[in-house]
């Protein structure tokens, strides 16, 4: 008897540990959390969490969607909000076993809301009479000496206490929220082929060709050191090279599983229209194209945008 009772002690306890756990991973989660994971879809037939924290790719137009034709959508979420975090998006991407998360957004809005304040009504004043002596403050057995040997010499002068006070009111403050539509995909890779950060120089030294265009040499920047840049038939491709002088200083702070090494590459141009794309600090691709400026520094500028994302000088 006293072993089924302890049994189902044992068996209580173990049901209470796991309802605690499932609250508190519960209440842990954020606004962004809960709003990935409500306007969920997912195509694929099961979910498997991913032993890897998937890469986080964050856009605002659809060229760069098409950088990554080697992975697969296993899931969707739609909303407009304002922009989620990209903690959320890589912590839910795992949970479905996603290898890369693309986060795109557009449709600018501003949307008014309200927040409660407490705001000054109006003031309430009050009077309250007091009597002071003109000896000051006596202890009571002077005081009462005093009373009694030399009444005629203390006064008591009448002294009115003013008090103030402040009654608030609450009031809906309005303020303005940006707000985007914002679609989180959810990837998985499925071939061979080669996300934009997986190329190295040995992917395209065979391919290099004598070419004496002012594009082609080393261009060094404080931030991402030197850069070799050298022509194919069709693209101007630069690579991460290793310099005592000039070392790569960048610093990730979203993707921190990718590291910069020496070879990987960091801009790939088409030759024609000097146009392609360009890694981040975080390798996450960036739509750009290329032009060298009046004192002949290489610029690197943004095709949305058009803001210069990086200058660099030729050595």
């Amino acid at each position: 008897m006293l072993q089924k009772f302890l049994a189902i002690i044992k068996n209580l306890h173990k049901v209470l540990w796991g309802i605690g756990l499932f609250l508190l991973v519960t209440s842990c989660e954020t606004f962004d959390d809960l709003l990935i994971k409500n306007t969920y879809v997912h195509y694929y037939p099961e979910k498997r969490a991913a032993k890897k924290v998937p890469i986080f790719i964050k856009t605002s137009y659809d060229k760069e969607k098409e950088l990554f034709n080697s992975y697969a959508v296993i899931g969707k979420s739609t909303f407009t909000n304002r922009p989620v975090t990209a903690e959320a998006c890589i912590k839910f991407g795992k949970q479905v076993g996603a290898d890369m998360v693309l986060l795109s957004f557009g449709n600018k809005q501003e949307v008014t809301k309200y927040v409660r304040i407490a705001v000054p009504d109006k003031e309430i004043s009050t009077s309250t009479a007091e009597s002071t002596n003109t000896l000051g403050a006596l202890s009571d057995t002077l005081w009462d000496h005093l009373l009694d040997s030399k009444r005629k010499r203390i006064t008591i002068t009448p002294k009115n206490k003013e008090q103030h006070q402040t009654i608030y009111k609450y009031i809906n403050q309005p303020y303005i929220e940006i707000h985007y539509d914002q679609t989180v995909l959810f990837l998985k890779k499925t071939n061979h082929l080669k996300a934009p950060w997986e190329y190295s120089l040995k992917d395209f030294i065979s391919q290099q060709n004598s070419d004496a265009s002012p594009y082609v040499g080393d261009w060094v920047n404080y931030q991402t050191g030197k850069l070799t840049l050298f022509a194919t038939e069709s693209e101007y491709v630069a690579f991460i090279s290793r310099d005592k002088k000039y070392r790569n200083k960048e610093k990730r702070v979203i993707n921190k599983r990718l590291k910069w090494k020496n070879g990987d590459i960091k801009l790939r141009i088409n030759k024609n229209n000097k146009q392609g794309w360009y890694l981040n600090s975080d390798k996450i691709p960036v739509c750009v194209y290329i032009q060298l400026n009046q004192t002949h520094h290489l610029e690197i500028i943004d095709q949305q945008t058009g803001r210069l994302i990086i200058s660099l000088n030729k050595t």
